[in-house]
C-alpha cells in the first residue's frame, strides 16, 4: 500500500518489473495522463502548479505521535479505517531529532515530485498486461 509519490513508485515498480510485488494498492498516485503531465510541468516552471504548491507549505513536524494522528485522521483520512490511518503514520512519520515527530518525506521533496508528476504512458511503458496494480 501506498499513498501518493509511494503508491506512485510501487506502481511504477510493478509495471515496468510485474511480479516484483504481491499486489499494489495506489492510494492517491500522482500519476497522470500525458496532456495533464505536461501541463503540470508547465505550470511548475512558471511557479504556478498547485499540487507543487500545496506540498511545499505542507506541515512537517508534531509534538508528538497522537498529534499527528489527530491531524491526519481530521483531514486527508478522516474516511480511513483507524487501520489503514495507523499503517499510513507507521511509514509516514519517524522520531524528530529534538523530540515528537515528523514526516519522513521532506515537503520540498514532494513538491519536487509533485512538480515533475509521473505521466502514465512512461511509466507503464513496456507493460505486458502481468501486473497486480489497483489505482
Amino acid at each position: 500500500v501506498g499513498h501518493s509519490m509511494g503508491g506512485a513508485v510501487l506502481a511504477a515498480l510493478e509495471l515496468r518489473q510485474p511480479g516484483s510485488l504481491a499486489r499494489v494498492a495506489a492510494i492517491e498516485p500522482p500519476i497522470f495522463p500525458a496532456a495533464v503531465g505536461r501541463l503540470a510541468r508547465l505550470l511548475t516552471s512558471a511557479g504556478l502548479n498547485p499540487l507543487a504548491n500545496a506540498a511545499v507549505q505542507r506541515r512537517r513536524a508534531w509534538p508528538s505521535a497522537a498529534a499527528a494522528r489527530e491531524h491526519f485522521g481530521s483531514r486527508m483520512a478522516a474516511g480511513w479505517d483507524s487501520r489503514s490511518l495507523d499503517a499510513f503514520l507507521g511509514g509516514a512519520l519517524r522520531d524528530a531529532p529534538g523530540g515528537g515527530v515528523e514526516l519522513c518525506c521532506d515537503p520540498a521533496t514532494e513538491a519536487r515530485c509533485l512538480g515533475l508528476p509521473l505521466v502514465a504512458s512512461e511509466v507503464a511503458a513496456g507493460y505486458d498486461g502481468g501486473a497486480a496494480v489497483t489505482l
